[in-house]
């Protein structure tokens, strides 16, 4: 009952107070889907299909191939923005929250809980509901903006476009049921774990700092190619091979679920022991 009390407290003080964070990025997401309808035009018209809401949704968790510099060659690298603010405005989400939990009226329930592990838990729960329901109102968004669009809500995998828009490869690789793995699953394992390690951050620095790893991270991972990057399996381009980038490692997606889950399970009990660890006394 303490720890369903203590998730009650995460709701209510670091969800619902802070409920208007989810609008900050219904923009960046009307922008992906209106670009990506924009892309797709010509198969559209030529063949009356249209990306459905699943797959604007993979589209959005996209990303990048990692960035590889040739100095004798003209190519830009492509940014990825909606993908990176997407990252950023969870991290938004998750805010200052664990820091007011160590202060004032949360550190009294602090230690009225009489248990750090406990307390521990029942923020890792909240950061999972905090990621779930962002990764929901995100999808929400993309349907509203599919039936203002079209009139209806279309959550097939295309027949033509998906190949056009993707290749061929991805369109060979990517099964539907992979297709929904990639586009909510992956993306929320991964929001999970950032969203764990900001919240073990902010025990320590000041929220302003915390976010500002986590944007560093963010941008970092678009330029980093390698497996162990666990940022890299919510980047579905990534799950393909490229001829003309010679840095890009192709991941797995069998092992990006695993290592994913792994990576979860190892920064809870990571928080567990810092927790356990930590003086929030020292300042009262």
């Amino acid at each position: 009952m303490k720890t369903l009390r203590l998730l009650k407290y995460d709701i209510n003080e670091g969800t619902l107070k802070y409920l208007f964070r989810y609008l900050f990025i219904v923009p960046f997401v009307l922008v992906s889907c209106i670009k990506f309808d924009a892309d797709n035009v010509f198969t559209y018209y030529m063949s009356g299909e249209r990306a459905s809401a699943v797959e604007q949704m993979y589209n959005l968790f996209g990303g990048a191939f990692p960035f590889d510099y040739h100095a004798d060659t003209s190519s830009v690298f492509s940014f990825p923005m909606n993908w990176i603010m997407v990252y950023v405005c969870l991290a938004l989400l998750i805010g200052g929250h664990i820091k007011d939990s160590t202060e004032g009226f949360g550190l009294q329930l602090f230690v009225r809980s009489g248990n750090r592990i406990r307390w521990w838990i029942a923020k890792c729960i909240w950061a999972v509901f905090v990621t779930a329901s962002y990764i929901c109102f995100i999808f929400i968004t993309i349907m509203s903006y599919e039936w203002i669009r079209y009139g209806n809500v279309s959550f097939d995998k295309s027949y033509y476009l998906f190949p056009n828009a993707f290749g061929t490869q991805m369109d060979e690789l990517v099964t539907y049921d992979r297709l929904l793995a990639m586009a909510f699953i992956m993306p929320f394992l991964v929001g999970v774990i950032q969203s764990l390690i900001q919240m073990i951050l902010s025990l320590y620095v000041d929220t302003g700092p915390a976010l500002s790893v986590v944007l560093a991270a963010v941008v970092l991972s678009v330029y980093y190619p390698g497996r162990w990057g666990f940022y890299g399996y919510a980047m579905n381009v990534r799950y393909g091979m490229s001829q003309d980038n010679s840095v890009h490692v192709q991941l797995s997606f069998d092992m990006g679920r695993w290592y994913l889950l792994i990576v979860t399970m190892v920064i809870c009990i990571a928080g567990i022991l810092f927790i356990r660890r930590k003086d929030v006394l020292k300042n009262e």
